[in-house]
């Protein structure tokens, strides 16, 4: 179920507000930066903690965190930002190659040391706890299909979910996916259904 935040606590909009900004910068990196540099700066904000370019931004993902806010509302305010910029690189064959690159970041953070209790920790360690979720795997499999365009080699379930669009739906979306996420999956099975039959 995704949570809500329209709740009459003020504590839950103030919430939905600062989510908002997020989305909103994201948006804005990705469509005026190039993928290395929107690689950067998910990177310096969710991963190391090193800030952002814009400090304002820094310091609104820190209300966030230091929020209401339990691991499964930051799961899903992590994935949709995952997703915001995945459309878009979804869109050109150039940037594609930069969705996997995107999830090889997230599974390789480590958890943040146990005496760091600063936000940029708490923001690490909550990636961390998203990236051992099955939201996480859904992005994984999303990764796999389109490593799948530029390797022939396939070792595992896992990296063959390609050649079967069909299960798209079943395997790489949840009852929480969000709307960006609905987005890339239908419009990557179209791509791969049609790559399919003109093969045929």
């Amino acid at each position: 179920m995704k949570p809500t935040s329209m709740l009459t606590d003020s504590g839950f909009e103030r919430q939905s507000d600062n989510e908002q900004k997020l989305y909103a910068y994201l948006l804005y990196l990705v469509q005026s930066n190039d993928p290395g540099q929107v690689l950067e700066e998910m990177r310096d904000l969710f991963i190391t903690g090193r800030g952002s370019r814009n400090q304002q931004i820094f310091l609104t993902l820190e209300k966030i965190v230091k929020g209401k806010y339990g691991a499964q509302n930051f799961n899903y305010f992590f994935n949709r930002c995952c997703y915001i910029v995945i459309n878009h690189w979804q869109l050109s064959p150039q940037s594609q190659r930069y969705i996997p690159k995107l999830v090889e970041i997230i599974a390789a953070i480590p958890p943040a040391p146990a005496q760091n209790y600063n936000a940029a920790g708490n923001v690490r360690q909550l990636v961390k706890n998203f990236s051992l979720g099955e939201q996480f795997a859904r992005l994984q499999r999303l990764a796999n299909i389109i490593n799948a365009k530029y390797t022939t080699k396939a070792a595992s379930v896992g990296t063959l979910i390609h050649r079967y669009p069909y299960l798209y739906d079943y395997c790489l979306m949840g009852e929480e996916s969000s709307q960006e996420h609905q987005q890339t999956v239908r419009r990557i099975k179209s791509q791969n259904e049609r790559h399919f039959e003109v093969n045929l």
